[in-house]
């Protein structure tokens, strides 16, 4: 997909949603996107302490890649043993806001792009194949072309 693609809201949404920095222990996609609606002063776009000058509304989203248990173990972070499948996190580099919130997740997934790049949506991710009811369906989709193996 290009960057250009993102422009569309339906193409910007599936990008993040199959991103794979999204993914979790188990290769499952598990996006985790924080959404705030705030009112900020037109003219500064900051909300400002004079409540009264807050008058235009935005859509606000963070969100950072999943951080796997075995991270979190090697980092010494506490908070591992609550989390035996990672965590998501948060990236600052990645916050941003528009009046719509079609318009900022177009701008999230442009920052996602510029940031972790772009992914080939046919791969597999091998973690899945535990997951899968039927592996049959997974190699017709590879034998029909429409998937990747990892391990071609």
């Amino acid at each position: 997909m290009s960057r250009e693609d993102l422009d569309d809201f339906f193409n910007a949404w599936h990008f993040i949603m199959d991103h794979p920095m999204f993914r979790d222990d188990e290769g499952l996609d598990n996006p985790h996107i924080d959404i705030f609606v705030a009112k900020v002063n037109p003219i500064t776009g900051e909300v400002d302490d004079d409540k009264s000058l807050n008058t235009k509304t935005e859509v606000w989203l963070e969100c950072g890649p999943h951080i796997s248990h075995a991270q979190l173990v090697k980092d010494g972070d506490e908070a591992a043993e609550h989390y035996p499948f990672g965590t998501p996190s948060h990236d600052t580099d990645l916050d941003c806001g528009a009046e719509t919130y079609e318009q900022a997740i177009v701008i999230l997934a442009k920052a996602i792009f510029d940031k972790y790049g772009d992914y080939d949506p046919d791969l597999i991710d091998p973690r899945l194949l535990k997951h899968a009811k039927d592996l049959d369906d997974i190699f017709i989709d590879y034998q029909e072309g429409n998937k990747k193996l990892p391990f071609e």
